[in-house]
């Protein structure tokens, strides 16, 4: 083999984001917008009202001091401030409602550390995957079957911290790395070399060994979501 086939090999091997990665890599963050251009400048007026305000007062002064200063700034000032005043409430509730908002849903839809809630999540996962295994299979696309029943099985035996965490991991690497039974790592090996041979050789599996695949990463499912 030449030096380009080799080149060749490795940049299509990498670029499978399906199978060379256990997981899709992590998207990236959007970045922050900044606050629009009026808003702070209204802030920043309210800060400037509230410096002038203040440096009325004289040092040591209390909150009586305080009324007699707005008091004595005329109906028209006393407007201005009361309109201040409720911008400020406006926005202090606004901001604390973005806050809060999201973790209210969060506990209307359950909690993510609830393990029953999460457990079954990942169940209904595992099993939109055998149940798209299941469709590949029938229509003869073993190759995307193959990849389907890998990652059913992987994320059978993994938590999401580890998931996480091995995210960057290719598939043959990761199922080394992974401490566990050995009927389970010798599954994944074969789910890992079935389709290396089906994608990368060329090799047509036949449709028994991939009825056997598909039992056994069933029944691996089935084993963890007891356990």
């Amino acid at each position: 083999m030449s030096a380009h086939d080799i080149i060749s090999t490795a940049k299509t091997v990498l670029s499978d984001p399906d199978f060379q990665t256990a997981f899709p890599a992590a998207q990236p963050v959007p970045e922050q917008q900044p606050p629009p251009e009026w808003l702070e400048s209204f802030l920043r007026s309210i800060v400037d009202f509230l410096k002038w305000l203040l440096d009325r007062l004289p040092d040591g002064s209390g909150l009586s001091d305080l009324v007699n200063v707005v008091q004595g700034l005329g109906d028209i000032a006393q407007v201005i401030l009361l309109i201040v005043l409720l911008s400020v409430a406006v926005m202090a509730t606004v901001i604390a409602y973005r806050w809060l908002a999201p973790r209210i849903r969060q506990l209307k839809t359950g909690s993510p550390t609830d393990q029953g809630t999460d457990r079954q999540t990942k169940g209904a996962e595992h099993h939109d995957l055998l149940s798209t295994a299941r469709k590949l299979i029938d229509a003869g696309d073993l190759d995307a079957a193959a990849a389907c029943l890998f990652r059913a099985a992987l994320g059978s035996v993994l938590d999401d911290d580890e998931r996480r965490e091995r995210r960057s991991q290719t598939a043959r690497h990761l199922v080394s790395q992974l401490q566990g039974d050995e009927p389970t790592r010798h599954l994944l090996q074969r789910l890992v070399g079935v389709r290396e041979a089906v994608h990368y050789a060329g090799r047509t599996s036949s449709p028994q060994e991939f009825e056997s695949l598909f039992a056994d990463v069933s029944a691996l499912i089935r084993r963890h979501q007891k356990a």
